[in-house]
C-alpha cells in the first residue's frame, strides 16, 4: 500500500497547496512544486512518514511539517494524518521557515484549526496526481 496525499479545500473551494504555490514567483513556484512532488513520490512508498522529510511540529498536537529546501528557502508545508485511510496525509497550510520562524506566523494555528475541520468530515482533494508543476 502507498501513501495518498491530499490538500485542504476551504468552504469556497480554494485548494490550499494550489493557491500557496500559485502565489509564488513563477521560477520559485516551479522549483518548489517539482521538489515537493519528487519528495512525495519517494515518501509514498515508505511505511512511515518520518524525519528528515517529515517531523511532528512541537507545540501543535497532530500537526506534522514536511521539510525540504528549494529555491534557497526552507519550505515547511503543514499537515496531518487523514482523512480516513490509514496511509493518508492532508496538507493544511503552506509555509516556509525563515530565521527559525514560520512565514506566515499564523501557519501552525491555522493548521490546527483546519485539522479540526478535517476531522469533522470536510473532504480534502487528492493533490499529488493533480499537480502539473
Amino acid at each position: 500500500m502507498t501513501w495518498l496525499f491530499f490538500e485542504f479545500v476551504d468552504h469556497g473551494g480554494r485548494r490550499e497547496l494550489q493557491t500557496w504555490v500559485g502565489n509564488m514567483q513563477p521560477r520559485v513556484a516551479k522549483e518548489v512544486a517539482a521538489t515537493m512532488k519528487a519528495k512525495l513520490e519517494i515518501a509514498r512508498k515508505l511505511p512511515l512518514l518520518r524525519f528528515p522529510l517529515f517531523a511532528q511540529l512541537a507545540g501543535e498536537e497532530g500537526i506534522i511539517e514536511m521539510r525540504f529546501k528549494a529555491a534557497g528557502t526552507q519550505w515547511r508545508p503543514l499537515g496531518c494524518y487523514g482523512p480516513g485511510d490509514q496511509m493518508s496525509f492532508t496538507f493544511l497550510v503552506g509555509a516556509k521557515e525563515v530565521g527559525g520562524a514560520f512565514v506566515p506566523r499564523s501557519a501552525p494555528g491555522s493548521a490546527g484549526d483546519r485539522r479540526g475541520i478535517l476531522t469533522m468530515g470536510r473532504v480534502a482533494e487528492l493533490w499529488l496526481l493533480q499537480t502539473e508543476n
